[in-house]
C-alpha cells in the first residue's frame, strides 16, 4: 500500500468470518512494524469497526495479539483447507472466476474486473477454487499479474497480484486462491464511477508426484529409526535417497535458493542501491537468489520503481 504500508487479511477460526487486522487506532501498519507473517496463528482480541461502506465490511481494531505459532502449508491439503473455509461460512467459491463475490465481477474496456457501485457485496475478501490455470506475468511497469482465460474473451481478464509472498510463475487449476477487492478509486482525469478492482493476494498450491511417475521409479529400501522402508529413487547423495521437489514452494526454493526468506533491511538497502545503479531485474535476481515477482515486489516495497 502507499507509505509503506500492508494491508493483512485473516481468518477468525472461534468466530468464523474474515477479518482485516488494523492496529488499536484504526490504521494499517507499516511494513516494517507489523509482526504478521503469512501462516502465522494468532491470539488476538479486537472489535469491528464499520468506518468504511460496502464491500469493506471485515475491519478490525486489534487490542492485544500473541503469536501463538506458524502452520506448516506443505502439511494442509487444498481440500482440507477448503472444507474448513467452507464449514465455517467463509465465502470460498469453485469454477468459474465471474462466480466469486456473488457474480457481481464487471469487466473494464481493458479486460480488468471490478465492482460497481450498482451492485456491491457485502463483502471485500474471499477464496476461489480455479477452473482454469492462471498465467503470471510483469506488466509495462513490472508489476506481477495473472491472466486468466474463458470462452468469453479470447484476451482473458488481468488480476493484478498484491501479496508479500513469493508469487507463482503460474497458478494451476484446483488451488485455493484468496481474492479481495481495492479501496473504492477512480483516476483523476476520468468520468467513470468509483470501483473496487479485483486483486489477487495469495494462493495455496497442491504439490503432488505424478502415479504412473512413481509406479515406474526404480526403489530401494532405507532404513529411517530402524524402519525399512521403499521409496522411489530420485537420485544418489552420499547414500541417501534425494526425492525431488514436489510442492510449489520446494520448486521455487531449489530454483531461488532465497525464496520465502524475510527480506532484511540491509537487503533493501542494497536493493535499492543496485537498482539505482542500473542493475537490471534479471542481475538482482540472480544477486538475491529470489525470482522475478519477489524482486518486483520489493523494488515497489522500497520506492525503486521505473
Amino acid at each position: 500500500m502507499a507509505a509503506d504500508c500492508v494491508c493483512v487479511g485473516g481468518v477468525d477460526i472461534d468466530n468464523r468470518c474474515s477479518l482485516r487486522l488494523l492496529d488499536v487506532r484504526g490504521h494499517h501498519e507499516t511494513a516494517d512494524k507489523c509482526p504478521y507473517q503469512i501462516w502465522d496463528i494468532w491470539d488476538i482480541d479486537y472489535y469491528l469497526i464499520h468506518g468504511r461502506p460496502n464491500p469493506h465490511s471485515e475491519d478490525a481494531n486489534v487490542t492485544r495479539r500473541e503469536r501463538i505459532r506458524t502452520a506448516d502449508p506443505s502439511n494442509l491439503p487444498v481440500e482440507r483447507l477448503a472444507a474448513f473455509l467452507e464449514k465455517s461460512n467463509i465465502p470460498l467459491f469453485r469454477g468459474s472466476l465471474f462466480t466469486v463475490f456473488d457474480g457481481k465481477l464487471r469487466p473494464t474496456d481493458n479486460d480488468k474486473l471490478y465492482i460497481s457501485k450498482e451492485d456491491v457485496p457485502h463483502y471485500s475478501t474471499c477464496f476461489w477454487i480455479n477452473d482454469k490455470r492462471l498465467l503470471g506475468y510483469t506488466n509495462s511497469r513490472e508489476r506481477w499479474q495473472y491472466r486468466y482465460h474463458d470462452i468469453s474473451n479470447q484476451y482473458g481478464y488481468t488480476i493484478s497480484y498484491v501479496g508479500t509472498a513469493e508469487p507463482p510463475a503460474t497458478i494451476e487449476p484446483g488451488s485455493l486462491i484468496r481474492l479481495s477487492l481495492a479501496h473504492w478509486w477512480k483516476p483523476e482525469d476520468s468520468d467513470d464511477e468509483e470501483r473496487c478492482y479485483l486483486q489477487l493476494s495469495g494462493c495455496l498450491l497442491e504439490g503432488h508426484v505424478e502415479e504412473e511417475t512413481v509406479k515406474q521409479a526404480p526403489t530401494e529400501e532405507v532404513t529411517v529409526d530402524s524402519t525399512p522402508i521403499t521409496l522411489p529413487i530420485r537420485g544418489v547423495l552420499a547414500g541417501n535417497v534425494q526425492p525431488e521437489p514436489t510442492s510449489y514452494m520446494e520448486k521455487q526454493k531449489a530454483l531461488h535458493p532465497n525464496a520465502y526468506s524475510r527480506w532484511s533491511d540491509e537487503d533493501d538497502r542494497q536493493l535499492k542501491r543496485l537498482f539505482d545503479e542500473g542493475k537490471s531485474i534479471e542481475e538482482l535476481m540472480s544477486i538475491f537468489q529470489r525470482n522475478r515477482g519477489s524482486i518486483t515486489s520489493r523494488l515497489r516495497k522500497v520506492g525503486a520503481t521505473e
